[in-house]
């Protein structure tokens, strides 16, 4: 189950580092709509790559490919700064 980044995005069973900044996660469940995919659906594989921002769903010999895009939100308030 996803606690990282990508947990705002899908589930998984397991993963494994492949390189740096690059993950590959097995047995996926998206928590959301991801391009023509919709919430709930599964692939076998989702593999991260932050240093190309790219991240690829495959299920079987098929792969589909998305970009991957940073979100910078609302400033948190830090308790020790004026």
């Amino acid at each position: 189950m996803g606690v990282a980044v990508e947990g705002k995005f899908f589930d998984w069973q397991d993963w494994d580092v492949l390189d740096d900044g690059m993950y590959q996660y097995y047995t996926v469940e998206l928590k959301q709509d991801i391009g023509i995919f919709h919430k709930g659906e599964q692939f076998d594989v989702g593999i991260v790559d932050y240093q190309h921002g790219v991240l690829t769903l495959q299920r079987g010999k098929n792969a589909w490919k998305f970009h991957l895009r940073l979100e910078i939100g609302d400033a948190i308030r830090d308790e020790t700064s004026a």
